[in-house]
């Protein structure tokens, strides 16, 4: 098991309770909120339907009205961090059963999904593990998986690289052909990737298909 800031930082409670009011008050956190919500529920409206879906990691499970729009059977909840499932019950999630699982080794048998969802989670990744936890999303997922990433394009792209030669240190940013050959390696394609967040962030929410194989 790989070994990330974020694997811990949100088992602090301290951190927890403090996490929707850094991220989400004021003025940029509501902007960026709201492109968020229109980037990724268009990827979320291309699906058309899902009975099943995982999302993971849920965190309070702020996706799920976004995610609910696809009318399913059952959404299972998962996080490394039982205090985030557990602050989840008491704000945004009192339908759906919540459980405490590590991303890159889901509980789950292959194809047990119509949709996996995944939102700012792989930007914490080191390029190896965003590997691995693309090839599990792909294994237990039937038909789609819908992962933002931090992308070396556009823009977005271009304002990271400024930001990484001030700071002197690279970011967990891939190409879109990086990109492209981890999910192929999954067996998934690559549909459309949509930007999410400021007009000058480099995270997009990244719409894939699971690949059938003929047997």
């Amino acid at each position: 098991m790989s070994e990330y800031k974020a694997l811990t930082a949100y088992q602090d409670e301290s951190v927890v309770e403090e996490y929707e009011r850094r991220r989400f008050s004021g003025l940029v956190g509501r902007y960026v909120w709201r492109r968020e919500q229109r980037a990724v529920g268009r990827n979320v409206a291309s699906v058309g339907s899902a009975e099943t879906v995982l999302d993971c990691p849920s965190g309070f499970g702020r996706w799920l009205p976004v995610i609910e729009r696809l009318d399913p059977i059952v959404v299972l909840e998962n996080d490394v961090s039982l205090e985030m499932l557990e602050h989840g019950r008491s704000s945004y999630n009192d339908r759906w059963p919540g459980v405490r699982t590590n991303a890159e080794h889901l509980p789950y048998q292959d194809a047990s999904f119509d949709l996996v969802f995944c939102h700012a989670f792989t930007k914490h990744l080191p390029h190896e593990t965003q590997v691995a936890v693309l090839k599990e999303f792909s294994r237990v997922s039937r038909r789609h998986v819908i992962c933002s990433f931090t992308m070396r394009a556009g823009l977005g792209g271009a304002v990271l690289r400024l930001r990484e030669r001030l700071r002197g240190s690279r970011s967990n940013a891939v190409t879109r052909e990086w990109l492209e050959r981890a999910a192929a390696e999954a067996g998934l394609r690559l549909v459309r990737d949509r930007p999410c967040t400021s007009h000058i962030g480099a995270e997009r929410s990244v719409l894939f298909e699971r690949v059938l194989v003929a047997a």
